[in-house]
């Protein structure tokens, strides 16, 4: 089977693609975090 790379994403650059939206969605993940650690420290003291 032969695949056309004409207007298709090579099949290389999946795992950078894949890398490339964790790193996206990282900041927001330690955003999340750091605000809920933030709220416990609120009820706590």
């Amino acid at each position: 089977m032969k695949e056309k790379v004409t207007n298709r994403t090579p099949q290389w650059r999946y795992p950078f693609i894949v890398v490339y939206k964790c790193f996206a969605y990282l900041p927001a993940l330690f955003y999340a975090l750091f605000m809920k650690f933030n709220i416990l420290q609120c009820y706590r003291y």
